[in-house]
């Protein structure tokens, strides 16, 4: 008889899942009874236990040859108790009674299975395919090219002034600025040792500068001292020279 083709694809699903099932794991539980182990040969990965359940008396487990060895007692195991072992080291096992040499068993250790490296799912938003809107610089609104901040720093003067050629004539001090700035001229009189006697701040203009003397200043010998500075306040070296007045 022939078969419907839904039927005929239903029985081809179920003998593939069925092919397909994996084998599953011998238990690692044991039962020691009738002078056996049962099931013989057990199957877990590193790092799991294998129970042996003793069901009668006069029995014992003695693991003589595997990556590691132990007993379970070094006597007879009760009846109705049951003995635990953790196996860390992968390899086969194979374990006796030490009082019935025909009750054998093996117990195979696999690798732990490696963790899982996928990385865990992320929380953030995927990307947009749209940037968000921005607002518009004054410079795109008016149509002209971006400006920068550079072009438009002034230079910084760095320079100090120069006071030259600073003499004594008819009554008068004469001296060459370097620059247009302030001029601070202080009289010292002689004799009189760190005493100010006149201090002039003038503004004075670049090339040669004339500065006459107070009329009321003494008769006697002087230093003069004379510094100038510029707008950004940088500070020239001192110029010095002596002057006498005459009663």
């Amino acid at each position: 008889m022939r078969l419907p083709a839904s039927m005929s694809f239903a029985s081809a699903g179920i003998a593939a899942c069925a092919f397909a099932t994996p084998a599953v794991a011998a238990p690692s539980s044991v039962s020691v009874q009738n002078d056996s182990f049962n099931p013989k040969n057990v199957a877990v990965n590193a790092g799991e236990a294998v129970t042996w359940n003793f069901m009668e008396g006069g029995h014992n487990i003695d693991v003589y040859s595997g990556p590691e060895t132990f007993k379970s007692t070094s006597g007879k195991d009760a009846s109705g108790t049951s003995f635990a072992h953790t196996f860390n080291t992968p390899g086969s096992y194979q374990y006796i009674c030490d009082y019935h040499g025909s009750m054998k068993g093996t117990v195979v250790v696999d690798a732990a299975p490696p963790p899982s490296s996928s990385p865990p799912p992320s929380s953030s938003p995927p990307p947009s395919d749209n940037p968000p809107a921005t607002s518009p610089s004054p410079d795109q609104q008016s149509g002209l090219a971006p400006s920068t901040s550079l072009g438009t720093q002034p230079a910084v003067d760095a320079a100090p002034p120069t006071v030259s050629a600073l003499r004594f004539r008819a009554n008068a001090l004469s001296l060459r600025l370097s620059e247009d700035g302030r001029l601070v001229v202080r009289y010292v009189r002689v004799g009189a040792r760190g005493h100010v006697v006149h201090k002039r701040i003038v503004r004075a203009r670049k090339g040669t500068v004339r500065l006459q003397l107070r009329r009321w200043m003494r008769a006697g010998r002087y230093r003069v001292h004379v510094m100038a500075f510029d707008a950004a306040g940088n500070a020239s070296r001192p110029a010095r020279t002596k002057l006498s007045l005459r009663p």
